[in-house]
């Protein structure tokens, strides 16, 4: 199943980086643009949970985030990504090891894809890399995957543009990052392993009391499959990709 998007824009997308110039003919690189380089103080914002697709408008830089948000309706998770003097790329969560445990994000269909174009330079928009999965980059424990342009010399929209014919290759997957067992989610927030067992469990008054600050803050509960998600949103992607089949990890 492949999920197709069109990317035709009469205006850029709006998001925390402004570009004061022409979106369809300025060139983005050079220093004197203003709003083209991050402030140090936003690089926190790289390591903030995206539990929509509105966010990413919040987050990522301008020319990257359509190709972003069409990764997130796939359900294959963006490690970093960049958009600015510095750089133009996307990197893709392949796997990651959490509390001693790997987690496998990227479907066996995917990490095909990626390999073919990395060895098929003309499959990609001229001045375009993919990294081999099999040469995947070990950031902090998760291995991810980078699409990369290093020609600098082109225009937001046409860089916005490149990168979602790119990623309009890969297909829509089953989720497998974002939520934890109703479970995995009490011991970790009690810090310990047994936690779930020892209190109780699902009728306990400490799990709803839990349940409570989770749905507070935005996250959803599947009490079918005993599921925690950090929003609604992702919990839809999840349902559409479990329609996915013969989708292998």
């Amino acid at each position: 199943m492949n999920c197709e998007f069109e990317c035709d824009l009469s205006d850029p997308p709006s998001g925390t980086t402004s570009f004061d110039f022409d979106w369809d003919s300025g060139i983005v690189f050079p220093d004197t643009l203003k709003g083209v380089v991050r402030d140090p103080a936003e690089d926190d914002q790289r390591s903030q949970r995206i539990s929509t697709k509105k966010a990413v408008q919040e987050i990522v830089d301008t020319p990257m985030i359509l190709a972003c948000q069409k990764l997130f309706d796939k359900n294959i998770k963006t490690h970093e990504s960049g958009g600015n003097v510095n750089n133009v790329y996307v990197s893709i969560a392949v796997k990651e090891r959490i509390r001693g445990k790997e987690h496998q994000y990227l479907s066996t269909e995917n990490i095909n894809i990626l390999e073919n174009l990395s060895k098929n330079k003309n499959l990609l928009p001229d001045g375009w890399e993919v990294n081999s999965p099999e040469d995947a980059t070990d950031d902090n424990g998760t291995l991810t995957v980078a699409i990369t342009l290093k020609e600098r010399e082109k225009a937001p929209k046409q860089i916005s543009d490149e990168a979602c014919q790119i990623v309009n290759k890969l297909k829509l997957q089953q989720l497998r990052w974002g939520h934890e067992s109703f479970k995995e989610m009490f011991n970790a927030c009690h810090l310990r392993e047994d936690a779930w067992e020892k209190r109780g469990g699902i009728q306990s008054d400490e799990w709803k009391i839990t349940r409570e600050r989770l749905e507070k803050y935005g996250s959803y509960l599947d009490d079918e499959r005993q599921l925690v998600f950090p929003s609604e949103e992702i919990y839809e992607n999840f349902l559409r990709g479990e329609k996915v089949k013969n989708c292998e990890f």
